[in-house]
């Protein structure tokens, strides 16, 4: 059995993804192992607010993350592993290829656009 990590930040382009993911889990011997890392800018935030916001960012995403997982469960014969990090993209994908046999990272794309994606790249060039 081939495992497949697939990244996502729930975007629509993020998705795209996802459902290559899922379709290619259908096709064969495949296992998923979905990821969400997540890393806030305390500095956007009011410093009396810190610990709300990213309490419930945390708990937000989490609950998007296991939705997820439950909607492409229905979708396929097992229900997908995932990970919840607090980190960069970056290091979250090293650490779970380090700490788990991931096969395949199948990422969506075309998430920056125009001169960001020049300067700045994507988060799948990236990877």
């Amino acid at each position: 059995m081939k495992t497949l990590l697939v990244p996502t930040d729930f975007s629509h382009e993020a998705g795209v993804g996802v459902e290559y993911a899922i379709a290619l889990a259908a096709r064969g011997d495949y296992k998923l192992v979905l990821l969400h890392a997540f890393r806030l800018d305390l500095a956007d935030l009011l410093y009396t607010q810190i610990v709300t916001a990213t309490s419930s960012f945390r708990s937000a995403a989490r609950r998007q993350l296991i939705v997820t997982r439950n909607l492409i469960s229905t979708k396929l014969s097992s229900i997908p592993d995932y990970i919840f990090e607090e980190s960069t993209l970056e290091d979250a994908i090293r650490k779970a290829v380090k700490e788990r046999t991931i096969d395949f990272i199948v990422m969506g794309t075309h998430g920056a656009k125009g001169i960001k994606k020049l300067l700045i790249g994507s988060h799948t060039s990236g990877i």
